[in-house]
């Protein structure tokens, strides 16, 4: 049965980088490190998804006119696949083969307003003064909010040889001192061995570093190198 996708493709650049995470677990206090950006880049994939695109999904997904209800998880992406052969029922999927990896972003057709949404997938790369670097993935524009989850599986493939043992979400708050946050942090999963979960419900920016690593200083500093 034929779904809708969109597949983006950027040009592979080789790095080192960082990944992302899924299911809630303890939150662990990091050490504040003074850092700064020696350089940063930064590779944007336009998304659209048309009210065309939301009734084929719709007329494929119920053709007897029914709707699935929402708070629908779809089933982790098939890491030996590309692209993924596993797309359920009533989902826009983005294919993105990035430069950090193959990820996949699903949004239930639900979720989406009915005069569709465009938005922006950024891929961001940051070399920090002590020779790290952490990925991220920037959301635009920023204050988009779903009804539900949609879920985002990054994919660090393309960063290490073997998956980090365990990793740090960092979300941009954008407010008072304008300081990352760790969000979470916790250990993989063993289907985690390519693509971390992640669930969205608003657009902003998210990095994703190896525990280990210090935080970067935050976006707004991206320029002041």
């Amino acid at each position: 049965m034929k779904k809708v996708v969109f597949s983006l493709v950027c040009i592979a650049v080789l790095f080192a980088g960082i990944s992302c995470e899924k299911a809630p677990t303890q939150t662990e206090p990091t050490e504040d490190v003074t850092l700064s950006i020696v350089d940063y880049q930064e590779f944007n994939h336009p998304v659209s998804i048309t009210t065309s695109d939301l009734q084929e999904v719709r007329e494929e997904a119920y053709p007897d006119g029914s709707r699935m209800r929402v708070r629908i998880k779809p089933p982790h992406p098939n890491s030996n696949h590309w692209p993924i052969n596993n797309i359920p029922q009533g989902f826009i999927v983005i294919q993105l083969d990035g430069v950090t990896g193959q990820h996949v972003y699903y949004i239930h057709e639900s979720v989406v307003p009915e005069e569709g949404i465009e938005f922006a997938m950024i891929e961001q790369v940051y070399y920090l003064s002590d020779g790290s670097v952490v990925g991220g993935l920037e959301f635009s524009p920023h204050g988009t909010f779903f009804t539900d989850h949609t879920y985002l599986y990054w994919d660090f493939s393309y960063l290490y040889e073997e998956p980090p043992a365990d990793l740090d979400l960092l979300y941009w708050a954008g407010e008072g001192d304008e300081s990352w946050l760790v969000d979470l942090h916790r250990e993989l999963e063993p289907q985690e061995n390519r693509r971390v979960e992640f669930t969205i419900d608003h657009f902003s920016i998210y990095a994703i570093r190896r525990s280990t690593l210090p935080k970067p200083p935050p976006p707004s500093m991206i320029f002041m190198y």
